[in-house]
């Protein structure tokens, strides 16, 4: 891949054929090209490179390992015809695998691009993944809240539900002890008249009684 040392920017090959610079927004891992947005787009249109290895050029800068891939040129800086493939990380060198067989053959660490870019990939679906779940589980929580909410709202009405039937059935009842309170004295005063009937007339057929019996005599 290559960049403007000055800009750190890759521009699209496409456009660069037709004498126009466009910045490149995605590599073609197959082609081993850079492409714009538009460019990219029809490279995905075409049957024979639809199924390509597309990346982002910004997710492929700098990877967790310390590489700069933006610096990859496909051509081995030491063998001219031979496409570079390998980082060794002993010697801190790009390899082709004639490099890799000749002079990293005892180094003990050598991997591919190809994996060291899958690892930042992985890397980079991992995250996507625990954003998603972050995301799920943001919703879940709003919702248990939601549905707390909901449920006070629910319990407080039946509440005052309550309140107000008690206080209603308390009033009634108020007002049917001031009733039989009432009754109470009428009563009390009913059963008193009553009483002092009975004792007068008791007392008027006590003398009529005596007054028969002293002119039967």
């Amino acid at each position: 891949m290559e960049t403007t040392k000055e800009s750190q920017t890759q521009d699209c090959h496409i456009c660069n054929r037709k004498q126009k610079c466009i910045p490149a927004t995605k590599w073609c891992r197959d082609c081993s090209e850079a492409f714009c947005d538009n460019c990219c787009e029809i490279h995905s249109l075409i049957k024979s490179s639809m199924r390509h290895k597309v990346v982002g050029i910004a997710s492929i800068q700098t990877n967790e390992c310390g590489i700069d891939l933006s610096e990859i040129s496909d051509a081995c800086p030491i063998h001219s015809s031979k496409v570079v493939e390998a980082y060794c990380f002993d010697h801190k060198q790009l390899c082709c695998i004639m490099c890799v067989t000749v002079q990293h053959r005892k180094c003990e660490d050598v991997q591919a691009i190809e994996d060291i870019t899958r690892k930042q990939d992985d890397e980079d679906s991992f995250r996507a993944n625990l954003t998603n779940i972050q995301a799920a589980t943001e919703k879940l929580l709003q919702e248990q809240k939601d549905e707390k909410d909901i449920f006070n709202k629910s319990l407080s009405t039946i509440k005052c539900t309550v309140i107000d039937s008690v206080d209603s059935a308390k009033s009634k009842l108020d007002s049917l002890l001031v009733v039989f309170l009432k009754l109470k004295i009428i009563e009390d005063k009913t059963q008193d008249d009553l009483d002092s009937k009975l004792v007068l007339t008791e007392k008027l057929l006590n003398r009529i009684k005596d007054f028969v019996s002293t002119i039967t005599v």
